[in-house]
């Protein structure tokens, strides 16, 4: 340390000394607004915001908007694909524009069945952990690619329910 690094302002020393004589200094209301928020406990799937808006291409709200949703597989706009699955359809943007989108939740034990995809699909694992037919592990955090013309099912295989985003390029065909 150089003695530059350890010679302050005298205005600044001045500021110091008053400061420590105020007992409190109350935050502005914007300020106090901006701290209970980052203290707040935030939304289950929050930490994937950032991976779901480049891989979805979403903005920040509608990334908000549909992981608040991925939370809640009983509100009234969920419905049974299958039994022991349930799905919400999303539109995502950009290249998946024209994608069948949906976020769709296994219950533990129960599989989303065989089906064909017309093109690429593209899985976003939420929570829970789920294998398909073809080996592949899914996990939380894992972005998994099948290629069109490739036909797989999807089980849980954790002791909770598998929640995922899936994008298929084109659609499915259940070839149950």
């Amino acid at each position: 340390m150089t003695t530059r690094d350890r010679t302050y302002h005298p205005d600044f020393l001045a500021g110091l000394s008053e400061a420590e004589r105020d007992d409190e200094v109350a935050p502005s209301s914007a300020l106090r607004a901006r701290i209970v928020a980052s203290v707040q406990p935030g939304h289950r799937f929050d930490g994937f915001a950032a991976r779901v808006a480049e891989i979805f291409e979403l903005g920040r709200d509608a990334v908000g908007e549909l992981l608040r949703a991925a939370e809640s597989p009983d509100a009234e706009s969920w419905f049974d694909a299958a039994p022991g699955v349930r799905a919400l359809d999303f539109d995502a943007g950009g290249r998946l524009a024209d994608a069948h989108c949906g976020v769709v939740l296994l219950d533990v034990a129960a599989s989303f069945p065989m089906h064909h995809h017309v093109g690429d699909e593209w899985i976003f694992v939420l929570s829970g952990e789920g294998e398909d037919s073809l080996g592949h592990r899914l996990r939380p955090g894992e972005l998994i690619r099948s290629a069109a013309g490739s036909e797989h099912e999807i089980r849980c295989v954790g002791d909770e329910a598998l929640i995922f985003l899936a994008a298929a390029v084109g659609g499915i065909r259940r070839t149950d």
